[in-house]
């Protein structure tokens, strides 16, 4: 229950917070461990054209995951950090035509989209375990300029 009303309280200050101004989407996935409870995996989908240095931006998000949101009690995998480790990375900034990206992306999409038999046997049985959502960034109003 904590788990999800951290992920609630992620995704509504997304809408207010620069830091996730380039945010298009997320896709969340809630798993269940017996060492680490319950706990979320988290795509963010980001505008390539405005966003740079994902690893940075990954690492920002983490921290503010931990230190806001969960207010210290929360941890955080930056997957961004550690590209080599994956054969096929869809992970970074995605480049049309770049068939191991797509694959990779592929992977990762359906490791988030596979049903977690622990979590539905804890779970009652209306619980989500799976969502994504769009990010409607408020507009922040331009100053005009006075004659």
């Amino acid at each position: 229950d904590m788990a999800r009303a951290c992920r609630q309280k992620l995704l509504r200050n997304m809408k207010k917070n620069p830091l996730f101004r380039h945010v298009l989407g997320t896709v969340w996935k809630l798993e269940y461990a017996p060492s680490r409870q319950f706990h979320y995996h988290m795509l963010f989908v980001l505008n390539g054209h405005k966003a740079q240095q994902d690893v940075s931006l990954a690492r920002a998000f983490g921290e503010y995951w931990k230190d806001t949101i969960t207010e210290g009690k929360g941890h955080y995998y930056n997957c961004n950090a550690h590209k080599d480790r994956y054969t096929e990375c869809g992970i970074g900034k995605l480049e049309r035509g770049n068939t191991s990206m797509e694959k990779g992306l592929l992977k990762a999409v359906s490791y988030l989209t596979k049903i977690d038999a622990c979590a539905r046997l804890v779970l009652p049985g209306n619980a989500r375990t799976f969502g994504r959502g769009e990010i409607k960034v408020l507009k922040t109003r331009k100053k005009q300029r006075r004659s």
